[in-house]
């Protein structure tokens, strides 16, 4: 699945990059970059062409730094961006059957059953985390004096770069309707850059954080000899358990939580041998 995922982030930024916007090899005698403006803090940095920098994570988290607040303060902020974090992350493992149809759709070059199968996976992720705008979740999260500006760092960053796509649209300019719908493209192109920011994250986070369970994982399989379909199970459940640690070590609850999950999963015949799994996993 990390060939596939990888795959996916490719190709989807492929599918939503501008391909008018120049690269740094065009301009190889340009002047300084030009940065954001000194009015106040903002998340709008250009570059020689005067393009909008994009940022390598989403708005709505980077604009929390501009906000001169502690850390304490914007930590139930933070958790609104955590939740959403592990519950992408929860997606893909559930859908690891879509996410493994993805590469080779993308890879094949069948770029509209490439879209269509990432359509899908976005649509299980909002099945899960609601249709809200992310920064309204955000905002509401922050104290109220805060709220109006970092509502406008985000709008003013997106509209930013939605400027810049739509001005690259070679039929930007013919009419009225053309316009329309080159603003209209502009922002699917940048939701779909945003999507692909936050599944290129949780890539990193899964397979990172993987590896320590999956060795766990294997040695107490290898205990359990378990039939096939079973193990899948027990599998899957160490995959979404492993998601839901977020990268930090587990406590002695989310360690109960992980063996009583795999302890309902058992009959009654294979219930002996978990234990004895459990226990000769200690040592």
């Amino acid at each position: 699945m990390r060939a596939a995922l990888l795959t996916i982030v490719l190709s989807a930024t492929a599918l939503a990059a501008d391909p008018a916007l120049p690269t740094e090899s065009d301009a190889p005698l340009a002047g300084p970059r030009i940065t954001g403006t000194a009015a106040g803090p903002t998340l709008i940095e250009r570059d020689e062409y005067a393009k909008v920098r994009r940022l390598d994570l989403r708005p709505e988290e980077a604009a929390l730094d501009k906000l001169g607040l502690t850390s304490d303060t914007l930590a139930p902020a933070r958790k609104v961006i955590d939740d959403r974090a592990i519950a992408l992350d929860r997606v893909i493992t559930k859908h690891r059957t879509l996410v493994e149809r993805l590469g080779p759709a993308f890879e094949s070059g069948r770029a509209l059953e490439g879209a269509a199968l990432l359509l899908e996976l976005h649509t299980h992720f909002l099945a899960v985390v609601g249709p809200a705008p992310l920064a309204d979740k955000v905002a509401e999260a922050l104290p109220e004096q805060s709220r109006d500006q970092y509502r406008a760092l985000v709008k003013d960053y997106n509209d930013a770069v939605a400027k810049d796509l739509a001005a690259a649209n070679p039929d930007a300019k013919k009419n009225k309707l053309s316009a329309g719908l080159a603003k209209l493209g502009a922002r699917t192109q940048l939701a779909i850059e945003h999507f692909v920011i936050e599944l290129q994250r949780s890539g990193e986070r899964i397979f990172s954080e993987k590896s320590a369970i999956d060795t766990y994982a294997e040695a107490f399989l290898a205990k359990m000899k378990l039939p096939e379909a079973d193990e899948a199970q027990v599998r899957t459940i160490f995959t979404e358990w492993a998601v839901t640690l977020n990268g930090n070590e587990p406590t002695k609850r989310q360690l109960a939580d992980l063996l009583l999950q795999i302890y309902d999963t058992l009959d009654e015949s294979q219930r002996r041998a978990y234990f004895e799994a459990v226990i000769m996993s200690e040592d």
